[in-house]
């Protein structure tokens, strides 16, 4: 574990930037006894667990200010809403402080001992139910769903490969359906994969909060039964008995419907997602597009 005076330097990834440990250190909400340990997961930001002295049992998250695309932003800003919000508490790590230092932004949470949701489907509908019957939060943005919606943000995924052979074959094999936007919207956390799903002892809260939103809740059922998002998260897609035992603990059925009338939708713009992945050289998303283009019966789509 590197000492403190290692850490103020911040030059290393595995360290906190200096300024932002200093701008902690200031607001007393840690001591000079306080170790930084990198955690693993994030596929976004980076997140050190912050303990030792008295009490100290803490995570410190810093925003990489260019992550961020047309699925999954990266608001530091909407995260530290809703961590705060009193009404959220169930569902949320316990908010302890936020603010940006020389450029960067961080989050400053109590540490949460549970581990990455692996089973029991369940336990995911029951905390998207609360989820979605949460009060409104007017400040987020709105993704009033539908498939001109859907279309928009998948083809805005392609753009950088728009030209290539997998963008045009992905282009072309956008489902054809109408279906328009929700009719009423509620609190949708954006990105429910396994890695942000942390149980224990039957009980479970979501993390990383960068990209939620008022939005139709069919948005975040897409995401936690996406195949390519549990094969990332998890190792493996959901089994049918699994996805079937997850939308029946759903309380909304006419959700449940109107997910199965976009799930073709969906699957396109995560395979769109998941060859966006690609083009930055994230090779893991190779299997995600497979197992998407699969439900859409694309047995040749290719690789970057």
């Amino acid at each position: 574990m590197p000492d403190q005076g290692s850490i103020q330097l911040g030059h290393s990834p595995l360290l906190p930037p200096g300024a932002v440990w200093e701008a902690v250190l200031a607001r007393d909400l840690i001591t000079c006894e306080t170790r930084a340990s990198r955690m693993q997961g994030g596929q976004t930001n980076r997140v050190w667990r912050l303990s030792g002295g008295v009490s100290v049992d803490l995570v410190l998250k810093l925003y990489d200010p260019k992550a961020g695309n047309a699925l999954f932003p990266n608001d530091p800003g909407a995260e530290a809403r809703l961590l705060s919000a009193p009404e959220m508490h169930s569902l949320t790590p316990f908010y302890v402080a936020h603010g940006e230092t020389d450029g960067h932004s961080w989050l400053i949470f109590r540490y949460v001992d549970g581990a990455p949701w692996q089973a029991d489907p369940e336990i995911v509908a029951g905390l998207l139910n609360r989820l979605h019957t949460s009060p409104a939060q007017s400040a987020l943005r709105h993704v009033p769903g539908g498939s001109a919606n859907i279309i928009a943000q998948g083809r805005a995924l392609l753009d950088a490969i728009a030209g290539q052979d997998l963008g045009r074959s992905l282009l072309d094999a956008v489902p054809q359906m109408q279906l328009g936007p929700a009719s009423e919207l509620c609190l949708i956390h954006g990105d429910p994969v396994p890695g942000n799903i942390l149980c224990a002892e039957g009980a479970a809260v979501m993390i990383d909060w960068q990209c939620p939103a008022m939005g139709d809740p069919t948005e975040d059922l897409a995401i936690f039964l996406s195949p390519a998002m549990q094969q990332i998260y998890r190792g493996h897609p959901l089994s049918a008995a699994e996805e079937t035992r997850f939308l029946a603990a759903y309380r909304d059925q006419a959700v449940v419907a109107r997910y199965r009338a976009l799930a073709p939708l969906f699957h396109w713009r995560m395979a769109c997602y998941c060859a966006s992945r690609l083009a930055l050289g994230k090779r893991a998303y190779q299997k995600g597009l497979t197992l998407e283009a699969a439900r859409l019966s694309l047995s040749d789509i290719g690789e970057l």
